[in-house]
């Protein structure tokens, strides 16, 4: 999770990760503080550390126990350390009642980073260790791991994928999708894919939606 959009009947506020919460230990995990005066009141005696109002925890679905903040501050009749949520990434969010902050329920929306993945090119990146891997939105490199993905995608072998540098391979056309194009304001790069998909959706139907960003086939 990179940005979190909460519309707390005020109109929508953008919030960074990185800028706009201060980290900390809570429960065995970490735990993030809102520090943004839209969600801020010193005045409400309830609220947490320095007046904020929004705390929040996140699991990236590579969790093997149940978050600890969560099950901290549900009541165990309803969440317990049996709730794991394994491979589920999923935000526990803990907002403090302030009349003066929200005149509505809030709302939330996020800006994530999706799956890491493997660069042929990069000689950085080991194959077999996906601790190397690194967030992109190259198509070529999101198909290439989807092609091999085991769980939701088509399970192939490194056999079966072309890396070649040329011709119809993954890294040329990682190096295809990546050049550089003059737009208004400066340059981007010619294809990107930023997208999701439901578990249940047909793996064909899910790779002609990837190629479809790229002009592929």
């Amino acid at each position: 999770i990179t940005k979190i959009f909460i519309d707390a009947g005020k109109g929508t506020v953008e919030l960074n990760l990185s800028s706009d919460f201060a980290s900390a230990t809570e429960n065995g995990g970490t735990v993030l503080r809102c520090t943004n005066s839209a969600f801020v009141n010193t005045d409400n005696t309830d609220a947490h550390t320095s007046g904020s109002l929004i705390k929040l925890a996140f699991e990236k679905g590579d969790q093997t126990a149940a978050n600890g903040y969560a099950v901290a501050q549900i009541p165990s009749s309803s969440w317990s350390t049996d709730h794991k949520m394994l491979g589920i990434a999923y935000v526990y969010i803990n907002c403090i009642y302030d009349t003066e902050k929200f005149t509505a329920i809030p709302t939330f929306s996020f800006e994530v980073e999706g799956k890491k993945v493997f660069d042929p090119a990069d000689t950085n990146q080991n194959q077999s260790d996906p601790t190397t891997f690194t967030y992109s939105t190259n198509p070529a490199l999101i198909i290439r791991d989807y092609l091999m993905d085991s769980t939701y995608g088509f399970g192939a072998v490194a056999d079966e994928i072309n890396d070649a540098a040329s011709g119809a391979g993954f890294v040329q056309a990682r190096s295809d999708c990546n050049d550089s194009v003059s737009i208004t304001s400066g340059t981007e790069s010619r294809f990107t894919l930023n997208g999701q998909f439901v578990a249940t959706e047909e793996p064909q139907r899910v790779l002609e939606t990837m190629l479809s960003a790229c002009a592929g086939q």
